[in-house]
């Protein structure tokens, strides 16, 4: 069973999912895909925000922030390795 996609306000033993239940496995992967993908992208647009205003230490640390969350995202790459080569 699963309680919900939102945990905020919950105690983590209060949150049941029973993973031997198929839609359960479905629902808390698209909850979770779902959550990290808003996650992967504030990060990046927050990274290109800080890159050109030039402030690109934390711009680094924004586009490394999304890399550890979606390592599919090629932008985020690009722009880190942009600062880099220049």
């Amino acid at each position: 069973m699963l309680v919900g996609s939102s945990v905020l306000g919950c105690h983590k033993e209060t949150v049941l999912v029973d993973l031997s239940n198929t839609q359960d496995k479905t629902n808390l992967t698209k909850a979770t895909t779902h959550a990290s993908s808003n996650e992967a992208s504030t990060s990046y647009n927050q990274g290109i925000d800080l890159h050109q205003q030039g402030n690109l230490d934390k711009s680094i640390t924004k586009y490394r922030e999304t890399i550890d969350v979606d390592p599919k995202n090629a932008g985020a790459y690009l722009n880190l390795g942009t600062i880099y080569y220049n």
